[in-house]
């Protein structure tokens, strides 16, 4: 478990916003895994296979503590840049479905086959909800660069594309 704690931890910081809520929902996935580890069938798949309990248990810690995110959360913030909190930002921004792929995308670097797996959802819906968050964090990157605040009714949203 420590070797994939780092991995998970980070996929639960991204997904929560917040480091207390992805530590917590980290240490419940973990003994989570650990608890049903024999029912893991195969050990290949042992990353997707961890990375969908986390998920859940992210979901859950942020329906039971509805915390405040905290920007650029991502890492170490004496390590941040200033484009990196931009990033951290605007992917806070992110709905959680947009925000869940692009972190186990990017920060965790699966493919979208794994993401797939991990979420319970087919291939083509996480090409688009990529697409999609890319146009949006895009867009929230530009606004930014401006200095324009860009209101959640003005983002696009599922509905609107």
């Amino acid at each position: 478990m420590e070797s994939a704690w780092p991995t998970l931890f980070r996929i639960a910081l991204g997904i929560t916003r917040n480091r207390a809520t992805a530590e917590d929902a980290t240490q419940e996935a973990c003994a989570l895994i650990l608890q049903s580890i024999r029912s893991l069938r195969r050990p290949s798949s042992f990353n997707t296979w961890a990375a969908r309990i986390l998920i859940r248990e992210a979901r859950r810690a942020m329906r039971q503590e509805p915390l405040q995110p905290e920007p650029a959360a991502l890492d170490d913030p004496q390590e941040k840049q200033a484009d990196s909190i931009d990033i951290a930002r605007a992917l806070s921004r992110l709905p959680v479905g947009e925000r869940e792929v692009v972190v186990l995308r990017y920060f965790a670097d699966f493919n979208s086959k794994e993401i797939a797996a991990a979420l319970g959802v087919p291939r083509g819906t996480i090409r688009f909800r990529l697409f999609l968050a890319r146009r949006r964090l895009r867009s929230l990157l530009v606004a930014g660069e401006r200095n324009e605040y860009v209101p959640s009714s003005q983002e696009p949203s599922h509905d609107s594309l």
